[in-house]
């Protein structure tokens, strides 16, 4: 469609609008935040990286099935963007607001200060993260019983888990670190960094409960403030109203002391001829 040019870097049709169509369409606060914090981020410079933002931000909130089910109930805004055969148009696309609401039981943090956003991410996958590598130091070689020159140098092998559950039990300590490995015949590691960043955790939840809670006292005092702006404003109007009131009245007072003063004159002097007439 015409709404989504095409970008001459990357090849890849720009999703941007549709998350403004999501913020246009949600009355929550949260989506509005989020969308002006990804387009205001100055280390971001492309559109791809704005949206790639705006998904993370949204992930951290845990309400990107939220602000999915209202994008595909915008089924007349999308007909703009897509065609009728397309799956948001479809009542297939229910499946996977269902599916979406399954992240929200993962607590996601991401580092969106880095410019990698605006550029393909690589999906190379390394799987030597997941191995674990045995180290042989080269004097348990030159004893081994193999051949003069089959071994030279010290080797490095990764064990796969058959191995290590015929390993035995391994205590390394260290004092200069928190770093302590125990590994116990049910192959379990229990780390200092695992319980720091459990309690990392458990204070990120704590936050976030706290934030929310934040919001919600934000959001009424909000309202009560706009309620007594909106009495503030009737007062200042009827004191507005009463101080015109109290002139029209002070110039008719001042009107009617006049005339009383007049007629007061009139009949004096009136009462002054006759006393001067009888006389």
């Amino acid at each position: 469609k015409k709404s989504f040019p095409i970008s001459s870097s990357s090849n890849r049709k720009d999703l941007w609008p549709l998350i403004e169509l999501i913020a246009r369409k949600s009355p929550d606060a949260n989506v509005i935040e989020i969308s002006l914090s990804s387009r205001e981020m100055t280390n971001i410079r492309t559109s791809l990286g704005r949206v790639r933002a705006w998904l993370r931000l949204a992930l951290m909130q845990k309400r990107l099935a939220d602000y999915f089910k209202i994008l595909v109930e915008q089924k007349q805004d999308l007909k703009e963007f897509y065609d009728n055969e397309a799956l948001l148009l479809s009542d297939e696309i229910s499946i996977i607001t269902g599916l979406l609401v399954g992240l929200n039981v993962l607590d996601l943090n991401f580092c969106l200060k880095e410019a990698a956003l605006d550029y393909p991410s690589d999906t190379t996958i390394h799987y030597s993260l997941y191995l674990r590598e045995r180290r042989i130091p080269s004097q348990t070689v030159s004893n081994n019983i193999h051949s003069p020159g089959s071994i030279d140098d010290r080797i490095d092998e990764l064990d796969d888990y058959s191995s290590l559950s015929s390993s035995p039990i391994i205590v390394r300590t260290s004092t200069q670190n928190s770093d302590t490995v125990i590994l116990s015949n049910s192959n379990d590691i229990i780390t200092f960094d695992d319980q720091r960043i459990s309690n990392i955790l458990d204070q990120k939840n704590y936050i976030e409960e706290l934030h929310r809670n934040l919001q919600k006292t934000v959001v009424n005092l909000q309202k009560r403030l706009q309620t007594f702006e909106q009495t503030n404003k009737s007062l200042l109007e009827d004191t507005t109203v009463q101080k015109i009131r109290i002139g029209q009245l002070e110039e008719d007072l001042k009107k009617a002391k006049t005339e009383k003063e007049q007629i007061q004159l009139f009949y004096q002097s009136k009462i002054e001829v006759k006393y001067f007439e009888y006389t």
